[in-house]
Protein backbone atom coordinates (compact mmCIF):
# COMPACT_ATOMS: atom_id res chain seq x y z
CA UNK A 1 0.00 0.00 0.00
CA UNK A 2 1.31 3.44 -1.40
CA UNK A 3 0.57 6.00 1.75
CA UNK A 4 -0.41 9.25 0.04
CA UNK A 5 -0.35 13.09 1.96
CA UNK A 6 -4.18 14.66 3.11
CA UNK A 7 -4.91 18.06 5.01
CA UNK A 8 -5.67 17.76 8.19
CA UNK A 9 -7.01 21.27 8.27
CA UNK A 10 -7.55 21.53 12.13
CA UNK A 11 -3.55 20.60 12.67
CA UNK A 12 -0.68 23.53 13.25
CA UNK A 13 2.15 22.62 10.84
CA UNK A 14 5.92 24.05 11.07
CA UNK A 15 7.86 24.41 8.16
CA UNK A 16 11.34 25.73 7.88
CA UNK A 17 11.08 28.26 5.10
CA UNK A 18 13.14 30.28 2.72
CA UNK A 19 12.38 33.33 1.13
CA UNK A 20 10.93 33.58 -2.77
CA UNK A 21 8.85 36.69 -3.04
CA UNK A 22 7.39 39.71 -0.75
CA UNK A 23 4.02 40.37 -1.95
CA UNK A 24 3.01 43.03 -0.31
CA UNK A 25 3.66 44.19 4.00
CA UNK A 26 1.84 40.95 5.06
CA UNK A 27 2.07 38.80 2.33
CA UNK A 28 4.98 36.41 1.20
CA UNK A 29 6.10 33.68 -1.06
CA UNK A 30 8.17 31.32 0.89
CA UNK A 31 9.47 27.96 -0.26
CA UNK A 32 8.76 26.27 2.65
CA UNK A 33 10.97 22.23 3.39
CA UNK A 34 10.03 19.23 5.37
CA UNK A 35 12.13 16.84 6.22
CA UNK A 36 10.54 13.18 6.01
CA UNK A 37 12.06 9.36 6.82
CA UNK A 38 10.80 6.66 5.68
CA UNK A 39 11.30 3.16 6.42
CA UNK A 40 12.60 1.63 3.05
CA UNK A 41 12.48 -1.88 4.91
CA UNK A 42 15.60 -3.95 4.53
CA UNK A 43 16.87 -2.20 7.80
CA UNK A 44 16.80 0.91 5.80
CA UNK A 45 15.42 4.30 6.29
CA UNK A 46 14.98 7.01 3.55
CA UNK A 47 15.96 10.75 4.13
CA UNK A 48 13.95 12.73 2.01
CA UNK A 49 13.14 16.93 1.71
CA UNK A 50 10.29 18.18 0.78
CA UNK A 51 9.41 21.31 -0.54
CA UNK A 52 6.82 23.18 -2.06
CA UNK A 53 6.45 27.34 -3.08
CA UNK A 54 3.09 28.44 -1.17
CA UNK A 55 1.88 31.84 0.32
CA UNK A 56 1.40 32.91 3.55
CA UNK A 57 -0.42 36.19 5.13
CA UNK A 58 0.52 36.75 8.41
CA UNK A 59 -2.14 36.27 10.81
CA UNK A 60 -3.31 38.85 12.84
CA UNK A 61 -1.93 41.94 11.52
CA UNK A 62 -2.91 44.13 8.38
CA UNK A 63 -0.63 46.27 6.39
CA UNK A 64 -1.07 49.13 3.94
CA UNK A 65 -1.75 48.27 0.58
CA UNK A 66 1.05 48.67 -2.06
CA UNK A 67 -1.57 50.41 -4.22
CA UNK A 68 -3.88 53.55 -3.33
CA UNK A 69 -3.67 56.26 -0.97
CA UNK A 70 -1.42 55.00 1.18
CA UNK A 71 0.81 52.94 -1.50
CA UNK A 72 4.75 54.18 -0.46
CA UNK A 73 3.74 53.17 3.20
CA UNK A 74 2.92 49.99 1.75
CA UNK A 75 5.40 49.70 -0.31
CA UNK A 76 7.51 51.14 2.83
CA UNK A 77 6.15 47.69 5.22
CA UNK A 78 6.76 44.99 2.42
CA UNK A 79 10.48 46.58 1.97
CA UNK A 80 10.97 46.28 5.43
CA UNK A 81 9.16 42.70 5.17
CA UNK A 82 11.95 41.59 2.98
CA UNK A 83 14.96 43.41 4.61
CA UNK A 84 13.65 40.74 7.90
CA UNK A 85 13.50 37.90 5.82
CA UNK A 86 16.35 37.71 3.46
CA UNK A 87 18.35 38.65 6.57
CA UNK A 88 17.49 36.30 8.51
CA UNK A 89 19.82 33.48 9.62
CA UNK A 90 17.00 31.43 9.25
CA UNK A 91 12.59 31.33 8.68
CA UNK A 92 10.17 29.39 10.93
CA UNK A 93 6.67 29.17 9.25
CA UNK A 94 3.77 27.93 11.45
CA UNK A 95 0.95 27.21 9.25
CA UNK A 96 -2.16 27.60 10.93
CA UNK A 97 -3.95 24.71 8.83
CA UNK A 98 -6.47 27.31 7.05
CA UNK A 99 -6.54 29.25 4.38
CA UNK A 100 -7.19 33.29 4.53
CA UNK A 101 -10.92 33.96 3.59
CA UNK A 102 -9.56 34.71 0.23
CA UNK A 103 -8.22 31.43 -0.66
CA UNK A 104 -5.33 31.81 -2.08
CA UNK A 105 -3.34 32.48 0.90
CA UNK A 106 -2.13 29.92 3.83
CA UNK A 107 -2.58 31.99 7.55
CA UNK A 108 0.85 31.51 9.53
CA UNK A 109 2.64 32.94 11.35
CA UNK A 110 6.11 33.82 10.57
CA UNK A 111 9.63 33.96 13.07
CA UNK A 112 13.08 34.66 11.88
CA UNK A 113 16.14 33.15 13.88
CA UNK A 114 19.04 36.42 14.57
CA UNK A 115 21.56 36.36 16.93
CA UNK A 116 19.48 37.90 19.28
CA UNK A 117 16.90 35.13 18.98
CA UNK A 118 13.39 33.99 17.76
CA UNK A 119 11.12 37.04 16.76
CA UNK A 120 8.07 37.28 15.64
CA UNK A 121 7.83 38.91 12.29
CA UNK A 122 4.11 40.27 12.90
CA UNK A 123 4.94 41.32 16.28
CA UNK A 124 8.43 43.48 14.59
CA UNK A 125 5.98 45.11 12.45
CA UNK A 126 2.89 46.05 14.82
CA UNK A 127 5.81 47.06 17.25
CA UNK A 128 8.13 49.30 15.05
CA UNK A 129 4.52 51.19 13.45
CA UNK A 130 4.36 49.08 9.79
CA UNK A 131 1.35 46.81 10.89
CA UNK A 132 -1.64 47.15 12.66
CA UNK A 133 -3.52 44.21 14.35
CA UNK A 134 -6.51 42.88 12.56
CA UNK A 135 -8.01 39.66 13.47
CA UNK A 136 -9.66 39.31 10.09
CA UNK A 137 -13.12 40.39 11.20
CA UNK A 138 -14.51 43.66 10.88
CA UNK A 139 -13.56 46.48 8.74
CA UNK A 140 -9.85 46.68 8.08
CA UNK A 141 -7.90 49.33 10.09
CA UNK A 142 -7.59 52.58 7.90
CA UNK A 143 -4.17 54.82 7.41
CA UNK A 144 -4.13 58.31 6.83
CA UNK A 145 -2.07 59.18 3.75
CA UNK A 146 -1.34 62.70 4.94
CA UNK A 147 0.00 61.30 8.38
CA UNK A 148 3.66 61.13 8.90
CA UNK A 149 3.55 58.02 10.61
CA UNK A 150 0.18 56.65 8.77
CA UNK A 151 0.15 53.20 10.95
CA UNK A 152 0.02 55.29 14.66
CA UNK A 153 -3.14 56.03 15.40
CA UNK A 154 -1.86 58.90 17.74
CA UNK A 155 -0.35 60.71 14.49
CA UNK A 156 -3.84 60.87 13.02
Amino acid sequence: MIPTLTTRPTERWEYLGELVHVVDGDTVDLRVMRDVVADFGFRMDMRLRLSAVMRFRLVGVDTPESTGPCRLFGKLAANVLAVMLSTADSIRVESLGEPDKYGGRWDARIFVETPSGLLDVAEVLVSNGYAQRYDGKGPRPTWNPEARYPLRSDDA
